[in-house]
């Protein structure tokens, strides 16, 4: 069929018209579907809040463990413990059965919450607290130093006080299973608070002065043996009778 030419110019204006409308609206669900997207992303980015629960702080208690790292027998050389650290007042510290059966000596003030040690303990001139049950196998010496804290300290060797001023206190139990000996010819020593059990045989000796305060007690148990040598004084030092 043949087509008049005004037909075709309508028929080619029809179509442009046609695909400019379709083009403006196509145009328009664009805008708006870019004007939708920020609401949509805006809902979808919408998250519950993130609980947070505050916990309880706990302080871990640590073994610590001597492994002679150092090479000499002092408490505070910090390589001589397995952790490199010296133990500290959250510590359990643990000494083993060393070659030589060598003291210990602690010469710093240390504060730790127990020792079990099957060596000998060596304190000179300075306080060693304890805060738990604590056990030395072997002797413990105390040089112008005390023993202090809440802690029961068993003692299978013997318990020696030397030097001038030292002794015992707190509120925890000595347990001298292997004897006390109590050597010196300067001024006193002190027991305050504590009980002193006494087992074995124990001996003052050089006239020194035993000043007991604070409730502190000594008790000889059945058995034991206790030796003055000397002039020995033990007074009543005040506190609690």
């Amino acid at each position: 069929m043949l087509l008049r030419p005004e037909s075709s110019r309508f028929s080619r204006l029809a179509l442009s018209q046609l695909f400019s409308r379709s083009t403006r609206f196509a145009r328009k669900l664009l805008r708006r579907r870019q004007q939708a997207a920020p609401e949509q992303v805006t809902v979808r980015r919408r998250r519950r809040a993130n609980l947070i629960e505050t916990l309880e702080v706990r302080t871990l208690l640590a073994t610590v463990t001597w492994d002679g790292g150092a090479g000499t027998f002092n408490w505070s050389d910090a390589d001589n413990w397995n952790t490199n650290v010296v133990p500290g007042s959250t510590d359990d510290a643990v000494i083993g059965d060393l070659s030589g059966a060598p003291s210990i000596l602690v010469t710093a003030t240390t504060t730790i919450q127990s020792v079990t040690s099957l060596e000998s303990l060596q304190i000179t001139g300075s306080t060693f607290s304890v805060s738990q049950l604590s056990n030395i196998s072997g002797s413990l010496t105390l040089n112008g130093a005390g023993l202090t804290g809440t802690g029961t300290v068993n003692v299978s060797g013997l318990t020696s006080l030397s030097g001038n001023g030292g002794g015992f206190s707190g509120s925890g139990v000595i347990n001298a299973n292997g004897g006390l000996s109590i050597v010196s010819t300067v001024n006193h020593f002190n027991l305050s608070d504590k009980t002193l059990n006494l087992s074995g045989t124990s001996t003052f000796t050089g006239g020194p002065e035993l000043r007991v305060s604070n409730g502190a007690v000594i008790n000889v148990g059945s058995g034991a043996v206790f030796n003055l040598d000397g002039n020995v004084t033990v007074r009543d030092f005040g506190g609690v009778p």
